[in-house]
């Protein structure tokens, strides 16, 4: 598996080490104890990061592993799927089966009977279950009312924007994973200006190692400031 889906291909810092420590614990082959987890942050931060890492281990961990990682909108598409064909016993035979569920995006939750569904899975004596949201729990709309009694059973960790330190050796592990030879200062320029979601600051990362004009230079500083100035604008369209 690549180095993104793992554990150690999460770059740590202050704003993300309580959510790998509970990640790194739900992934461990516990054969009779439950784990409930809600990891809450905005877009980009690393939750489908962590989930795949969680799988990865699982993997390594048992390879027969009986896991699922899924988005929200996928279940509820295999749940409507096999609601319209008369195949939900199977549907739920395999859901309850599971060793371990791992589902992302849960604020995506928007069918009453999905959310049901759910709620069974939840109920189960043996529940290993992962979920991810881009808000804290408090501010969850699900249709199911009971489901939402069920959510305060989980735990809930938060991903905040990583720090500066923890961007530039973000970028710095992914320009050497890629790889991409990018100067120091200009890692450290990206860094710097463009705290937030990791997502942008990688894609910033990989438009300045675009050649341009054909030309393999490497970018100076005033290129950099460019590009950033345009895709500040740009997010206040």
């Amino acid at each position: 598996m690549h180095l993104r889906h793992t554990f150690k291909g999460f770059v740590v810092g202050p704003s993300n080490q309580a959510a790998l420590a509970a990640c790194r614990a739900a992934s461990k082959p516990f054969k009779h104890a439950h784990s409930l987890l809600f990891v809450h942050g905005g877009v980009g931060l690393g939750k489908t990061h962590l989930l795949s890492a969680i799988e990865h281990r699982l993997f390594q961990h048992d390879p027969d592993a009986r896991v699922a990682r899924l988005s929200t909108e996928k279940f509820a598409a295999e749940h409507h799927l096999a609601h319209k064909t008369g195949a939900m016993e199977g549907f739920l035979h395999r859901y309850q089966q599971l060793d371990m569920l791992l589902l992302d995006d849960i604020q995506f939750l928007a069918d009453d009977r999905v959310g049901r569904t759910m709620r069974q899975l939840f109920d189960l004596p043996r529940r290993r279950i992962v979920v991810t949201c881009d808000r804290p729990m408090p501010e969850l709309t699900v249709p199911d009312h009971s489901l939402a009694r069920h959510f305060m059973d989980f735990k809930a960790i938060a991903l905040l924007p990583p720090s500066y330190r923890t961007r530039l050796a973000i970028l710095h592990l992914k320009a050497k994973t890629i790889p991409l030879d990018l100067p120091v200062a200009v890692l450290e320029r990206l860094a710097r200006r463009l705290p937030g979601y990791i997502r942008r600051l990688e894609g910033a990362m990989f438009r300045i190692a675009q050649p341009s004009g054909g030309k393999n230079v490497p970018p100076d500083i005033a290129v950099v400031d460019d590009l950033i100035v345009e895709l500040l604008k740009a997010e206040q369209i």
